[in-house]
């Protein structure tokens, strides 16, 4: 499920009991689809979990080169988009690739950090020519950087930009 419209919703109240609430509401330049609420189609055994808490990261325990996971999505209409993944860094996180429909799309993704990135990246990998309906996004494990304590797997989102004809 992609996201289009965002509400941020903020609510605060002050020692006399009085309370409010502030909505905020945008939309973003593309299609927003949260790690989260992905399913996975395949994988290569490993835990994957939502981290919670004030991270939206979505969590894929790999445990060695060439561990996987498979997500569904699908696009809303025909068309060419620019292509970006929110990667979380941290010590412990590996060098991934992007596939979609079993294509790599730009160059692997070094995910390690000295602290806990749980904000995000945004990486941009590159544009690809896509038709409205399902589609995978595979996230593999292709190395880690020298660094890093392991493989695992942190993302946020994938976002899809309509590249302007």
């Amino acid at each position: 499920m992609y996201k289009r419209q965002h509400v941020l919703r903020v609510g605060f109240h002050d020692r006399a009991v009085n309370q409010g609430e502030i909505t905020l509401r945008f939309n973003t330049r593309g299609e927003v689809y949260a790690a989260t609420e992905l399913p996975i189609i395949a994988d290569s055994g490993r835990l994957s979990k939502p981290l919670g808490g004030a991270l939206t990261t979505q969590f894929y325990r790999a445990e060695e080169l060439g561990d996987f996971v498979v997500y569904a999505f699908e696009v809303s209409r025909d068309g060419r988009y620019e292509v970006s993944v929110i990667a979380t860094g941290y010590s412990s996180y590996a060098t991934w690739q992007v596939n979609i429909d079993g294509e790599p799309i730009g160059e692997p993704i070094d995910t390690y950090s000295t602290t806990l990135d749980g904000a995000g990246i945004e990486r941009r990998l590159g544009e690809i020519a896509l038709s409205a309906g399902p589609h995978s996004l595979r996230l593999e494990v292709v190395g880690h950087n020298e660094r890093s304590q392991g493989y695992f797997i942190g993302w946020d989102s994938l976002v899809l930009r309509p590249v302007a004809r």
